[in-house]
């Protein structure tokens, strides 16, 4: 679904403007809700400049420990939060703590990296075809997972 949104407010730095799409599908006995939320900016990258909404912006990271940190780094500079998980493929590690990070980073207008799965499991094995696929496989469940936060770059 697409749709023009006239006059939408963007996400940027200390800015965190979200919306919330509100989904309510309903059949004959049941029915389902779902809200997800989101935000509206842009991020490119052109030769070597980075750019969020337009600006120039260079990026000055550090590791993420907790959110609660955050404040303290912003005032030495740093504008970019790393975030190292120790893997996405064991069972429900989707739903580890570094993920609420997303969520309060897209809040506070803090960009972070995303996560990708961690390639350690595959050793040298990165040429076998079935390695590889699982890899692709799980890099795009995670993309698709975390592709609507606006903090992750």
């Amino acid at each position: 679904l697409t749709w023009p949104w006239a006059d939408a407010r963007r996400w940027d730095l200390g800015k965190g403007e979200l919306y919330t799409l509100r989904l309510r599908v309903e059949g004959e006995g049941w029915s389902d809700d779902y809200a997800q939320s989101f935000g509206f900016r842009e991020f490119w990258i052109e030769g070597r400049d980075f750019y969020l909404n337009g600006t120039p912006i260079r990026l000055r990271p550090t590791l993420s420990g907790s959110s609660a940190d955050w404040a303290k780094w912003q005032k030495m500079g740093v504008n970019f939060f790393e975030v190292w998980p120790s893997g996405t493929e064991g069972r429900g590690r989707d739903f580890e703590l570094w993920t609420n990070l997303f969520t309060e980073a897209d809040r506070q207008g803090v960009l972070l990296n995303g996560v990708a799965p961690d390639m350690g499991w595959m050793g040298t094995q990165i040429e076998r075809p079935a390695q590889l696929k699982k890899y692709r496989e799980a890099a795009e469940r995670i993309i698709r997972r975390d592709r609507n936060h606006p903090s992750i770059i």
